[in-house]
């Protein structure tokens, strides 16, 4: 039941090359730093046995972090602020605050915080960011991750009653079957597709935060869909891992990350049967040197699976069916056969796995 720390140092020690000299995690396809992914490997590195080099790592980020407080979302083309990375490197900043002592890094966290707190468009609602402004789940619950820490830390009620806020508008669009889906049902443009539908990989990601911004389960509302959610989770969770058929957001279909939220969120609720199938699954796709691809293999039985779900799903009009089976088929035959080793998500399976040693 431990197999998560070999697998975790054996990241680590991967993620370790691709540290820069100034401090940063460079993305070994992209070429990029990565402050998300920096903070998450520096996060690890602490709980690994390689302080020195995790500092190290969050010393740059303290250099990096926009004047309002933000930290960038780097992807495709993409390096905008984003309440997705502050939330994600604001919480991390605690975590090293914690062990390492060094205030300016409580400083940078509370930064974040305020950046966060300027950023919720309505009760609970944060928006992502200048360009994706959609009522996200995962989004509000990282942000409620980092609101509670920060309440932990300073004591102040304003952090505590923003992450109630968070956690209401979270769960309250929880499915009755336990799933959270990746949006509210409001459709808004840039989307070209309804959103709010069922996936495993970010429900992991937003049952993962969830229990971080209330480990305790004080909050009523948390304790409730928790439960249920777990259920939902440890539902699409087989030998072979994730039942893609079950995931209906196109672009997240056979994505590697959720597993590393998935293998702590079945850890922290007892789960050891889904938790061992998970840590199985995640030592299958450990390649690369000790990195993970962004997605799993193409699967030529699931495409076919995914394909005729689609087509036979009632609820779309034709063009947006025909919209969402173009991005479905690209995922299998083009990036799925085409798989490159992923900072982004070896980082996300590494802090989600150090977390199991950190917490529990």
């Amino acid at each position: 039941m431990d197999g998560h720390i070999a697998v975790s140092r054996a990241i680590c020690s991967t993620l370790l090359a691709l540290q820069s000299d100034e401090g940063s995690v460079v993305d070994p396809v992209t070429k990029i730093p990565d402050q998300r992914a920096t903070a998450e490997v520096a996060k690890s590195l602490l709980f690994t046995g390689k302080s020195r080099e995790g500092i190290k790592s969050f010393r740059w980020l303290l250099e990096v972090q926009n004047k309002n407080g933000s930290f960038n979302e780097t992807f495709s083309g993409f390096n905008e602020e984003s309440c997705v990375a502050t939330g994600i490197v604001g919480r991390l900043m605690l975590v090293a605050y914690r062990k390492a002592g060094d205030r300016k890094l409580l400083e940078s966290a509370l930064r974040a915080g305020e950046y966060v707190l300027s950023k919720e468009f309505s009760p609970g609602y944060f928006i992502k960011s200048p360009y994706h402004y959609g009522d996200i789940l995962n989004v509000n619950a990282t942000c409620a991750a980092l609101l509670y820490q920060l309440h932990l830390d300073t004591g102040k009620q304003k952090y505590l009653d923003a992450r109630n806020r968070a956690i209401y508008n979270t769960v309250r669009y929880q499915f009755k079957d336990g799933a959270y889906p990746y949006a509210a049902p409001a459709r808004t443009f840039p989307y070209e597709y309804e959103l709010n539908v069922k996936d495993p990989h970010y429900h992991s990601i937003t049952l993962y935060f969830l229990l971080a911004a209330d480990p305790d389960m004080e909050n009523p509302y948390a304790r409730i869909s928790v439960a249920k959610a777990a259920e939902w989770l440890s539902s699409t969770m087989t030998r072979k891992g994730f039942s893609w058929r079950r995931c209906r957001l196109p672009f997240s279909i056979g994505a590697t990350g959720g597993y590393g939220y998935a293998a702590y969120c079945f850890r922290r609720l007892g789960r050891i049967k889904d938790f061992e199938n998970t840590m199985q699954k995640l030592g299958s796709m450990e390649k690369y040197q000790g990195l993970f691809g962004r997605y799993e293999p193409f699967s030529f039985p699931e495409m076919v699976g995914n394909v005729i779900d689609e087509v036979l799903y009632p609820h779309y009009a034709f063009q947006t069916k025909a919209i969402r089976l173009r991005e479905i088929m690209r995922r299998y035959v083009r990036e799925r056969r085409n798989v490159t080793p992923s900072l982004y998500y070896s980082a996300q399976i590494a802090e989600c796995l150090t977390e199991i040693t950190r917490t529990l």
